[in-house]
């Protein structure tokens, strides 16, 4: 993914590329991007309705493929909350969180989603703890 962010009159180019691991089934196992992560707890319901919520997969954060200080945590759950007669809101949190347990990061990603499964992304939100030099949080806030 290539791009740029925009804060007149700075233009700040943005570039980002990420391997994601996956089994013969594509089941999730991990990724490797800007640090390494190793899944676990895979689990995919078969069927959910309005209401049902729990965790889809956590991973162990470690800095490096080849480093593997672990650096944290990460765990995605996800609620399906009432939309219309025909659809519902598949709403997917992930929390990076830190050692210590404190939130390094937290995306929100909503999906509209049919009876027969189909998808619409609604909408996605990003806070990035944070930053040392400022402490102020990365924000992103996308409305499809």
């Amino acid at each position: 993914m290539t791009g740029e962010a925009r804060k007149p009159p700075e233009v700040i180019p943005i570039g980002y590329s990420k391997t994601i691991y996956t089994d013969t089934n594509y089941n999730y196992l991990g990724s490797e991007g800007a640090d390494y992560r190793v899944g676990s707890d895979f689990n995919i319901p078969e069927t959910a309705k309005t209401h049902a919520a729990g965790i889809l997969y956590k991973e162990v954060i470690y800095v490096s493929k080849l480093n593997k200080s672990k650096i944290g945590t990460s765990t995605l759950s996800y609620v399906l909350e009432p939309d219309t007669s025909a659809t519902v809101l598949l709403k997917m949190v992930q929390d990076d969180k830190d050692l210590s347990g404190a939130i390094m990061q937290q995306n929100t990603v909503v999906f509209k989603m049919t009876t027969a499964g189909e998808l619409t992304r609604v909408s996605e939100f990003s806070v990035v703890s944070g930053d040392p030099k400022d402490g102020l949080n990365d924000i992103t806030n996308i409305k499809y």
